[in-house]
């Protein structure tokens, strides 16, 4: 459990950003589970709203519908007064001010996983992923998407890089807050 302390500005709600496929969903559920807060994964929530997955969002849609949608779930998520951990979509914070407002109602933490090991997840579940329809352009897609999402990452009040994304870590980063 969490130890209170008062270095920082307290806080309730933090949002885990990176790439698609970088842990997001993975470490932030597993720190949920170990500290009692509440869960959120952000693409889940959508999928529950518009009874849909992400992918038949997409599909049927397109993708500004499905950033609008995940910005209504987002100023839902700003209301929650408890203890949460939100993993968030690789694009979120790339849209309509959401890395701002992020910042503003909580704490960011970047999960900077290495691009190689962000391939190898995809490719063992390409399915999962709505913006890479191909395992062949998968490298691509992450160096391009890398690029363009930098800038936005990096905005985060803490970085996590590939080898220190471990659950110690996170809590290290929280704990400075509740």
């Amino acid at each position: 459990m969490l130890n209170i302390n008062t270095a920082h500005e307290k806080h309730h709600l933090f949002f885990i950003v990176g790439l698609p496929a970088s842990g997001k969903t993975h470490l932030a559920k597993l720190f949920a589970q170990e500290n009692n807060f509440q869960f959120i994964d952000l693409d889940e929530a959508i999928e529950l709203a518009m009874n849909l997955s992400v992918s038949q969002i997409f599909a049927k849609f397109g993708e500004i519908f499905f950033r609008e949608k995940e910005q209504e779930q987002l100023n839902n998520i700003f209301l929650i007064k408890q203890n949460t951990i939100v993993a968030t979509g690789g694009g979120t914070p790339c849209y309509c001010n959401n890395m701002e407002l992020m910042n503003q109602y909580g704490v960011t933490i970047w999960l900077n996983e290495s691009l190689d090991i962000i391939e190898k997840r995809i490719a063992a579940l390409p399915k999962k992923r709505p913006l890479i329809n191909s395992q062949s352009i998968i490298n691509e897609y992450l160096i391009e998407t890398f690029a363009v999402r930098k800038n936005f990452y990096e905005k985060s009040k803490h970085v996590l890089n590939s080898k220190n994304i471990f659950l110690n870590n996170l809590q290290n980063i929280i704990i400075k807050y509740v």
